[in-house]
């Protein structure tokens, strides 16, 4: 979907502003820290005007802060993915959806410098702010841009940039929910529109244009100079050169989350390990959060199911995971480099899915904490030419997500 990958997007709301003051806004880069930016869509889909379907998408942005420069600028590298309920649904868990990687810059007002080789993020420039002192009500107008994959629909193997233009006004503060802190309210309206390039005198159907529009609310945390949460209306939609016409029309709602899982709570599960006394687990921390690499649990040959014995080695590590209450789990099946790459990615996917039900079953988590994905032998830990490394690459990973 074209919404599916947003990073920035908001909402309006009437609500009680407080009067505010003038104010400066700035992003506050913090060298080698991490958040997470987890966001719902919710859309309508319509073909030539007649819906179609709707669709809900979960993103999830793992960002770091790897360098921030004198001028307080700062270079990030993230991981993004959107998990489509609409066509990734295996069984009664979400499928972990495409992976994309991204390195870029961002100034300390919000403007990008990227190349255009990256999809992710989406919408960039978004938000920008001005230099000097912000007073309620004041408005202000920048350029931005938006990035789409349409490789799924259209077969397209670049990102395509549209250009837009985005306005802003500074509504004031209003109190936070909880505690005596306070937000500050800026009301966006977002407008995106242009040509899309495509071969002259093709008899294929390919996108030519595409236009829409946001309204938003961004609501921004100013003691730690960055967004709190954001949520926003849309519509957009897509032309091709056949007379068609796609319409995506929603919500999205998205907030960010200081990344929390550490040293510490990677220490903490290997003294659990051991106390338990459960081998074939490995920890480490990644960048989506804690991973556990567990060859130790054995399935039947080319099946999903569960050798006898496996129960204990199960209860163990569902023992684990009761502790992170609050995190989704990311659950990533793995296989040997044996037989088809289709049917390596289709048995190990079961195994991911053979293992989410029984945490479900357990009581560790609901359908909707978790994630599942099936790898096939793409990501090796060991080499394929031994039974030992064979063995070891026939696992299951367990990431605890920030």
């Amino acid at each position: 979907m074209l919404r599916n990958k947003k990073i920035f997007a908001f909402i309006f709301f009437s609500a009680f502003f407080l009067n505010g003051f003038a104010i400066e806004f700035y992003f506050d880069y913090k060298e080698n820290t991490g958040y997470t930016i987890s966001s719902v869509v919710r859309e309508h889909v319509y073909f030539n005007g007649v819906f179609s379907h709707n669709a809900e998408i979960n993103n999830h942005a793992f960002v770091k802060i790897q360098k921030v420069h004198p001028d307080k600028s700062a270079d990030f590298t993230a991981t993004y993915t959107a998990s489509d309920k609409s066509t990734l649904v295996t069984g009664n868990f979400v499928s972990w959806g495409k992976e994309y990687k991204s390195s870029f810059n961002v100034s300390r007002l919000g403007k990008y410098t990227i190349s255009d080789e990256f999809y992710m993020p989406s919408v960039r420039d978004v938000p920008v702010f001005p230099e000097g002192n912000v007073e309620k009500d004041d408005i202000w107008e920048r350029a931005s841009s938006e990035a789409h994959d349409l490789g799924r629909q259209f077969g397209m193997t670049k990102p395509i940039i549209i250009p837009a233009r985005t306005l802003y006004q500074y509504m004031g503060e209003m109190p936070r929910p909880l505690g005596d802190e306070v937000l500050h309210v800026i009301n966006v309206h977002h407008k995106v529109g242009g040509p899309i390039p495509h071969p002259p005198n093709t008899t294929e159907e390919v996108p030519i244009r595409m236009e829409g529009t946001s309204n938003m609310t961004l609501m921004w945390d100013n003691e730690r100079h960055r967004l709190d949460h954001y949520n926003e209306n849309f519509e957009i939609s897509l032309y091709t050169n056949k007379g068609n016409v796609m319409t995506f029309k929603g919500y999205a709602h998205s907030s960010l989350t200081e990344s929390s899982l550490g040293e510490e709570e990677v220490n903490q599960i290997r003294e659990k390990i051991e106390e338990l006394d459960l081998d074939g687990v490995e920890v480490e921390k990644s960048d989506k959060g804690i991973s556990l690499s567990i060859d130790s649990i054995q399935f039947e040959a080319n099946s999903d199911k569960f050798l006898d014995g496996q129960d204990e080695k199960l209860e163990k590590i569902a023992t684990i995971l009761r502790e992170f209450k609050y995190n989704n789990l990311l659950i990533s099946g793995h296989t040997a480099l044996a037989g088809t790459e289709e049917t390596r990615a289709a048995l190990s996917l079961k195994r991911a899915r053979a293992v989410a039900r029984y945490l479900k079953e357990k009581g560790v988590k609901q359908d909707k904490e978790m994630f599942v994905e099936g790898l096939g032998a793409e990501r090796p830990v060991a080499d394929n030419d031994t039974e030992e490394g064979m063995a070891k690459n026939r696992r299951v990973e367990i990431t605890i997500l920030d």
